[in-house]
C-alpha cells in the first residue's frame, strides 16, 4: 500500500478500514489485570465477549466470538438498537465492565460492518469494578478506539471515587490528571491526541514520570504525579455532555510495563484490531453543523467516514464541526500535529454566512483569508475548501443566488489546493437554481431530513466520503505550503521555548521562541492546561482570573522547506490570584478634541440620549460601556482613550482573550438615560469569541445577533423626535433599530429587504407599516429619521430616502435598542435622540457629516 497522498491514479478502496485484524489472538504481553474487547484478545478465553440488551424487547443475550476471533454478530439485527450491559474480562479473573442502568448503557454500533461501542454524553459509561485498583504512579492503560467528534472534551477513563485519576481528551491534547491534596497535574500531548480514525492509545505512569502515546507516533512525557493507592474502580466514558468515545478494547496493567513490553502490547493490539502504526498525514475538518454530523448516522461525522473510506491507515482525521458556525475574520485554524508531515485543513463554512445576509464576495474573502492564515500560522501544509449544499428551509431566492455565486468563487479560487465539490453531487447537489422549483423541494424533502442537513436514514452522510477523499488526495498530490515530499527535515529546536515572569493574575508573562534550525517562527499560541486560549497568540500574555489554579504554556510553530513543527515550553506553576492593592482613583483620560470639538459640543440642539462607543461631549466624564467577561461573569466599566475612541487596550486587558458582552451602554447626554441588559443571554457582543473588537471602520461596535437588546426608560412622552444612528443590517428578516415595550408606541426598523420602515406597534407585534424607504441598508450606514406630527423623513448617508406620516407618538415607556416587534441582526456603533423639536438643517448636516467621517460610511 502506498503512503497516503503520494503517487497518482485511482485505486479500489475497501468499504471498511484496515481489514478485519488478526485471525488468532497472540497473548497480550505482561500480566494485565483486566482485558476487554470486541475481538478475542486472550487465546484461551472461551467465554462470551459482550452481553447486550435488545432495545425493542428488553431481552438480554450473550454474544460470543467467531472462530476467527471476531465478534459473532450474525444473529444481531441491524434494525434493533443493541445496548451493552457487560463487556467481559478475558483474563479469567471475572473483573467485568458493566452498566446495570439502562439509560446509561452504551450502544453497540454495527455501522461499516465492524462492531464498536459508542459511549456518548455525560451519563453513558462502562463501570470499572473495584477489584481493578492500582497506584496512580505505577500503572498502564491501553485503549483501542477513536473520538469521532474531535473538538469536544471527552473522558476516556476515570479511576477512584473522587476521582483520583483521570484520562481526558480536551480537544487540543490528550491529558492525564491526578487529584489529591488539592492539586491537579497534567501530561499533555498534541502528538497523542485521539482522532476520528481507530488508534491504540497508551497511557503509562511510572515513578519517573508519565507517558501518553497514540499508536507509534511521538510520545509526550511529564513528571510523576506521586503515589496514591486507588480504590473502588471507576468508569470508561461519561462526565461530559458532548463526550464521544468509540471503544473496541481496553487493557489494564496494575504495574506499568517497561518500554519494550509496552511496545509489544501496542503491537499485539495493533495486530488484533488492525490499526495504524504511525501517522503520515492528518486532516482537520473545520465546519458547521453538517461537519458536526447533524443529519448523519450517530457517531458518523465526515471525519470518521473519510477515515473509514481511506485505503491508507496512516491517515489521521479530526472532526471539528460547530452548529451554526460562520467563517469570520476571527477564523484562525490552528491544529499542530507535529508527527504528521502533511497536514490538511478541510474548510467547509459559508452556508450560515449566506443565511445571515452575507454577500458571496465577502464570504469568499473570509475563506481565503482563513486559508492563508492556516498555512502561514496554523501549521497546515494544504487547504481543501468545500462548496455549500442547497437548502429549502428558510432560504430565499436571493440567498440561493449568493450560494451559487459563493460556490463559483470557491471553484475559481487559487487559494485552495483542491475543492471538495459537494454541491456538484448529482443527487444531494439538487440540480436547478430556483428555490421554488417543486422538483428541488421534493428532492430536498426526501434527502435532507429537516430541509437543512443532508442525510438519509439508511446511509447518513456516506455520499460525502468519496468527494472529500478525492479532494484530499488531489491536494496532497501538490507540494503544499510546507512540502512534506521534498525530503527536507521539518524545523527542530536546540533550545526549547520558555516562559519568563510570574504566573499571577495581572502580571505579564513573556514567551521566548527558543533556538530553531530549518525554519522560522510562523505562529505562537498560549495554552491553559494544554487547551488553546482564544486570541492569545502573541509573545506576551497577562493571566486573567480564569487562569487561577491552572498551568500555562507557550507553543511556537516554525515553518520551513521541510514543513512545519511545533515545540512547547515547560508549563508554569499553577497561576495564583492577583494581589489586592489599595485602589487608587484613575481619572478618565481627556480625549484629544476633533477639529471643531466633539460632536455634541458643536450642536445647538440638546440631546435626549446619546449612546456611542466614541466620546461625544467634552463635559462627559463617565464610561462608554459596562462590559461582562464571558469566562467568569466579571464586569468593568470601559471608558475612552485619546482621540475619543473606546479604550480598546483596557478592554483587551480586562477580557484577556475571552468574549465580551455589553451589560450597560451609558448615556453621554447627561440625562442619565442609560440602556442596560441584566440577562446575560440577551446581551449584545462587543468582541468576538477570540476577544477581538467587532468594528465599523476600525471603531468598536455592538453586535446584536437576533436575540440581544438593551433597554432603558426615557423621561417623557414626545411627539417629535430625530434619530441619528450609525449601524448596519446583516440578514434577510425584519430587524428593529429602536422600539418600545408598550403597544401603541413608535418603532423604526429594517424590513426584510433592508429598507427602513416606520411602524406603530400593535397589540402583539409591530403592525401598520406606514412607509418604506426607497434606499436599502446592508453595509454600515448613517441614518437620520426626523419625525413629527406633520410627518417623517429618512436620510441615509446624507441623502433623502423617503417620507411619510404616522399617528402614534413615542411613549414614555421603556425604549429598546435592538428589539420591538422584531429583533435586530446587525452592528450598532452610535444612536442619538433629539426630542421636542426637529434638528435645524445646520445641526442635521453636522451630525451626519461627523458620523460619516467617524464610521466611514458612504
Amino acid at each position: 500500500m502506498r503512503p497516503f497522498g503520494f503517487g497518482s491514479g485511482r485505486r479500489e478502496r475497501p468499504m471498511t478500514l484496515y481489514g478485519r485484524g488478526s485471525a488468532l489472538a497472540a497473548p497480550l504481553p505482561g500480566l494485565p489485570v483486566g482485558a476487554f474487547g470486541l475481538r478475542r484478545m486472550v487465546p484461551g478465553h472461551a467465554g462470551p465477549a459482550v452481553r447486550l440488551r435488545n432495545g425493542s424487547s428488553g431481552a438480554e443475550q450473550d454474544v460470543a466470538f467467531a472462530a476467527d476471533g471476531s465478534l459473532d454478530s450474525s444473529a444481531l439485527s441491524a434494525a434493533v438498537t443493541w445496548y451493552v450491559t457487560t463487556l467481559y474480562d478475558q483474563t479469567g479473573a471475572g473483573r467485568h465492565l458493566t452498566q446495570p442502568t439502562p439509560a446509561a448503557q452504551p450502544v453497540l454500533s454495527l455501522a461499516g460492518g465492524r462492531p464498536e461501542i459508542q459511549i456518548t454524553g455525560a451519563n453513558q459509561a462502562l463501570l470499572v469494578p473495584a477489584s481493578i485498583a492500582f497506584d496512580r504512579a505505577d500503572h498502564g492503560v491501553f485503549l483501542v478506539g477513536r473520538q469521532p467528534k474531535s473538538r469536544f472534551a471527552t473522558q476516556w477513563l476515570a479511576m477512584g471515587a473522587a476521582p483520583d485519576l483521570r484520562y481526558l481528551d480536551f480537544s487540543s491534547a490528550f491529558t492525564m490528571q491526578a487529584f489529591g491534596a488539592g492539586t491537579v497535574n497534567t501530561a499533555p500531548s498534541y502528538a497523542s491526541l485521539a482522532g476520528s480514525a481507530r488508534s491504540v492509545m497508551s497511557m503509562l505512569s511510572r515513578g519517573s514520570g508519565l507517558t501518553t502515546m497514540r499508536d507509534e507516533d511521538a510520545a509526550t512525557s511529564a513528571t510523576s504525579l506521586g503515589a496514591l493507592a486507588l480504590a473502588a474502580g471507576g468508569q470508561i466514558g461519561g462526565g461530559y455532555a458532548d463526550g464521544n468515545l468509540t471503544l473496541e478494547a481496553v487493557a489494564f496493567y496494575a504495574g506499568a510495563p517497561d518500554a519494550a513490553t509496552a511496545g509489544a502490547v501496542r503491537a499485539a493490539l495493533r495486530a488484533i484490531f488492525a490499526t495504524r502504526s504511525a501517522t503520515t498525514a492528518s486532516v482537520y475538518f473545520l465546519g458547521d453543523s453538517i461537519t458536526n454530523g447533524v443529519g448523519g448516522l450517530p457517531g458518523c461525522p465526515i471525519g470518521r467516514l473519510v477515515a473509514d473510506a481511506a485505503g491508507d491507515p496512516g491517515l489521521l482525521c479530526y472532526n471539528a464541526g460547530t452548529n451554526g458556525a460562520q467563517v469570520a475574520a476571527s477564523t484562525r485554524p490552528s491544529w499542530p500535529v507535529p508527527s504528521a508531515a502533511k497536514r490538511v485543513l478541510h474548510l467547509w463554512l459559508g452556508t450560515n454566512n449566506v443565511i445571515n445576509g452575507a454577500l458571496a464576495s465577502d464570504t469568499i474573502a473570509l475563506l481565503e483569508a482563513a486559508a492563508d492564515w492556516a498555512r502561514a500560522n496554523g501549521g497546515f501544509t494544504h487547504v481543501v475548501c468545500g462548496t455549500a449544499l442547497p437548502r429549502s428551509q428558510n432560504f430565499t431566492e436571493a440567498m440561493e443566488a449568493e450560494r451559487l455565486a459563493l460556490n463559483a468563487a470557491i471553484r475559481a479560487s487559487a487559494k485552495f489546493d483542491a475543492v471538495a465539490d459537494y454541491a456538484a453531487d448529482p443527487v444531494f447537489g439538487v440540480a436547478g437554481s430556483s428555490v421554488s422549483d417543486p422538483a428541488r423541494a421534493s428532492n430536498i424533502a426526501a434527502l435532507y431530513r429537516d430541509g437543512t442537513h443532508p442525510g438519509t436514514a439508511a446511509a447518513g452522510h456516506a455520499f460525502m466520503a468519496p468527494i472529500a477523499l478525492a479532494a484530499i488526495e488531489a491536494a496532497l498530490g501538490k507540494a503544499g505550503s510546507g512540502g512534506g515530499s521534498t525530503g527536507t527535515p521539518a524545523p527542530t529546536w536546540s533550545v526549547s521555548p520558555a516562559i519568563s515572569g510570574t504566573a499571577q493574575v495581572g502580571q505579564m508573562l513573556t514567551g521566548s521562541d527558543g533556538t530553531i534550525a530549518g525554519g522560522a517562527v510562523s505562529g505562537r499560541q498560549w495554552t491553559r492546561d494544554a487547551s488553546i486560549i482564544p486570541g492569545a497568540s502573541g509573545q506576551t500574555y497577562q493571566p486573567v482570573a480564569e487562569d487561577v489554579g491552572h498551568a500555562l504554556a507557550f507553543s511556537v510553530t516554525a515553518s520551513g522547506a521541510g514543513g512545519s513543527a511545533t515545540a512547547t515550553s515547560t508549563p508554569t506553576a499553577a497561576v495564583i490570584a492577583a494581589a489586592t492593592p489599595t485602589p487608587t482613583p484613575t481619572p478618565t483620560p481627556t480625549p484629544t478634541p476633533t477639529p471643531g470639538g466633539l460632536l455634541l459640543d458643536t450642536l445647538a440642539a440638546v440631546t435626549a440620549a446619546a449612546w456611542s462607543t466614541r466620546k461625544l461631549r467634552s463635559g462627559y466624564a463617565g464610561p462608554a460601556l459596562k462590559v461582562r467577561r464571558a469566562s467568569d461573569g466579571a464586569t468593568v466599566d470601559i471608558g475612552f482613550a485619546g482621540g475619543g475612541d473606546l479604550d480598546t487596550a483596557a478592554l483587551a486587558a480586562f477580557l484577556g482573550g475571552a468574549q465580551g458582552f455589553v451589560d450597560t451602554l451609558y448615556d453621554q447626554s447627561g440625562a442619565g438615560n442609560h440602556l442596560s441588559q441584566a440577562a446575560t443571554a440577551s446581551q449584545p457582543q462587543v468582541t468576538t469569541g477570540a476577544g477581538a473588537i467587532i468594528p465599523i471602520n476600525g471603531h468598536a461596535a455592538l453586535y446584536f445577533n437576533n436575540a440581544p437588546f438593551l433597554a432603558g426608560t426615557l423621561s417623557a412622552a414626545v411627539a417629535t423626535r430625530t434619530i441619528a444612528a450609525a449601524l448596519s443590517h446583516r440578514n434577510n428578516s425584519a430587524g428593529t433599530i429602536l422600539g418600545a415595550s408598550a403597544n401603541g408606541g413608535r418603532e423604526v426598523r429594517f424590513s426584510a429587504t433592508h429598507a427602513l420602515q416606520m411602524l406603530a406597534q400593535g397589540a402583539s407585534a409591530s403592525a401598520a407599516v406606514t412607509s418604506t424607504s426607497a434606499a436599502t441598508v446592508l453595509v454600515p450606514a448613517t441614518l437620520l429619521i426626523a419625525d413629527s406630527p406633520a410627518g417623517y423623513a429618512y436620510r441615509i448617508n446624507g441623502a433623502d430616502a423617503g417620507s411619510g406620516t404616522t399617528t402614534a407618538a413615542y411613549g414614555a415607556s421603556t425604549v429598546q435598542l435592538g428589539r420591538g416587534g422584531s429583533v435586530l441582526n446587525g452592528y450598532v456603533g452610535e444612536v442619538l435622540l433629539f426630542d421636542g423639536a426637529l434638528l435645524s438643517d445646520a445641526d442635521r448636516d453636522t451630525v451626519q457629516a461627523s458620523q460619516k467621517a467617524w464610521w466611514g460610511t458612504a
